[in-house]
């Protein structure tokens, strides 16, 4: 994994108590590092103390340009270079502040009362993003003023980074962990998800894209002292733009990594002899199967439709420690779909929801009619509509206390089941085909190349049917960020590479099932599965 480190970091001193004890304080997740280029130089600028640096990419080393003058770079925000200048934007002084390039002296200042969140310089123009009302401006830098040329709306709610190449513009989105492709008309030529979270910057080098990354926030204690830490990196990222009609696919950087998943058996098995299934892994567009083994008792193989299984025929002298398992080499990697044309993009109302979900969803309760949409609104806006609702009606907490996803709802917190559950009865009151997918998240951090991770809590979603009946995935609680009213839509039509696919539907009986005891519930028996993931390597697109 080519990870190339920006040495230095931001620390969050931890309190140190008199009783010996350390409090350690919510970290605060601050864009502090910018970074630009000029030709093959790189510099950075750490708006925290003011530093300015020039960056080697290929020995992750920095020189410092400026340690005498350091406050007068403190709190700027955004960083270019033009015309042998160093071009900042001070938000206190609503100005562009122009520095010779060389002795750091300042040459020039142009008024600007207008949010600036982030801008890049390209042949006498400035592009701004204004994070406020989402919308880039484009305009002519005169000798002490700025004319206006054109301004569009794009999608984002986070901190941004732009970029120009080949007559194209580049956003990253720091809280959707996406970056996309506008033309200078404003048109949206494709998305993709980013494989680390917090895209803070850009540069490129020999026409490939980097991107820089705030970095995973470390807690690192030495003796009796205890600090957060959090180190910026960059990375190269990689992807790949399908076109298909009106369907834009866009895939972003792929990963190896190795799967281990065990059922022990928590209770003594008293029904053999019995034939087991389990749901294993299968090839899908964000993610495709090398190979499976077994782990414990051995298995095997079935395709049953869409579904892939393993059947563990367990005797009677089983020994009952040995418990069933496999050990899976997968692909995984982002996929984010972009529509050219929303409101031509039709779905399906076949119903995919079986019998036991819309009773556990409970939704012929005069609860959901109010949910029910009218009007001319297209079917994909009606998705982003409905999922909104539930978005801005809950947070991600467990509610131990619900005794139905109508009062998960009433109440306002839920987890990712709730999530899905809630969105899929909308859906289905809304005549739009879907469905639930289950399996786990591998946690997204930068240092988890070639060590076992626990992945403690398994993961579901949605995915939507058009009229072909393709399907298409939308996460759903962890995308559950808004800002100014708008909300992310950041895994919205698509998936990080983190996802591991399993099953559709209930984990009763999809995910594991006793097939000649049917009687019998599984989940008597197995209470915990034993999940891991080894990250082995970044490899192809596929």
């Amino acid at each position: 994994m080519n990870i190339r480190f920006v040495p230095f970091c931001k620390y969050d001193t931890v309190i140190e108590n008199s009783d010996g004890t350390i409090t350690v304080p919510p970290h605060k997740k601050l864009r502090y590092v910018f970074c630009c280029q000029d030709n093959d130089n790189i510099y950075i600028h750490n708006n925290l103390d003011g530093s300015i640096y020039k960056y080697d990419i290929s020995n992750e080393s920095i020189i410092q340009l400026n340690c005498s003058n350091k406050s007068n770079f403190k709190n700027f925000i955004g960083f270019c270079v033009y015309k042998e200048m160093f071009v900042f934007f001070s938000s206190c002084d609503n100005q562009f502040v122009f520095f010779n390039k060389y002795n750091l002296k300042k040459e020039k200042s142009i008024s600007y009362n207008f949010d600036v969140n982030s801008f890049v310089i390209q042949n006498e123009k400035v592009i701004i993003y204004n994070r406020e009302t989402s919308e880039i401006s484009i305009f002519q830098i005169l000798t002490n003023e700025l004319n206006l040329l054109s301004f569009f709306s794009i999608k984002g709610i986070g901190n941004a980074s732009l970029s120009i190449n080949n007559n194209k513009l580049f956003i990253t989105d720091s809280e959707e962990n996406i970056i996309r492709c506008y033309s200078f008309k404003g048109e949206l030529l494709w998305e993709a998800i980013t494989p680390f979270i917090d895209p803070i910057g850009q540069i490129w080098l020999n026409n490939e894209l980097y991107i820089l990354y705030g970095g995973l926030v470390n807690e690192v204690g030495y003796e009796n002292r205890c600090w957060q830490e959090q180190k910026p990196f960059f990375h190269r990222f990689n992807y790949k733009v399908e076109e298909k009609g009106n369907i834009v696919l866009t895939k972003s950087n792929a990963f190896e990594v190795t799967f281990f998943y065990y059922e022990p058996f928590y209770e003594s098995p008293d029904f053999l002899p019995a034939t087991i299934s389990l749901s294993l892994p299968l090839d899908c567009v964000n993610q495709k199967v090398l190979s499976i083994k077994p782990l414990g008792a051995n298995f095997k193989i079935k395709q049953e439709n869409d579904k892939k299984l393993a059947f563990y025929d367990i005797c009677n002298d089983f020994n009952e420690t040995v418990g069933i398992g496999y050990v899976a080499n997968l692909k995984l990697q982002g996929i984010k779909y972009t529509l050219k044309d929303i409101k031509s993009f039709n779905l399906s109302n076949v119903v995919f929801l079986t019998d036991d979900d819309l009773y556990d969803f409970d939704v012929e309760n005069y609860f959901y009619d109010k949910f029910k949409i009218y009007g001319s609104i297209c079917d994909i806006e009606k998705v982003l509509k409905l999922r909104n609702i539930v978005f801005d009606r809950l947070e991600y907490r467990i509610n131990k206390n619900a005794r139905s996803y109508i009062e998960i709802f009433e109440d306002g917190y839920g987890t990712c089941g709730d999530y899905t559950a809630l969105i899929l009865a909308f859906l289905y009151k809304n005549n739009i085909s879907c469905r639930s997918a289950t399996g786990y998240k591998i946690p997204r951090f930068y240092n988890c190349l070639g060590g076992i991770i626990s992945v403690y809590y398994n993961h579901t979603w949605i995915e939507i049917f058009d009229k072909d009946l393709n399907y298409y995935p939308i996460e759903t609680s962890s995308d559950d960020k808004e800002y100014n009213g708008r909300f992310c839509e950041g895994q919205f039509l698509g998936l990080d590479w983190s996802h591991i696919k399993l099953y559709n539907g209930k984990a009763f009986p999809n995910l594991i099932s006793i097939v000649n005891k049917p009687n019998i519930h599984p989940f008597d028996y197995f209470k915990k599965a034993q999940v891991y993931v080894r990250v082995e390597k970044e490899t192809e697109i596929f």
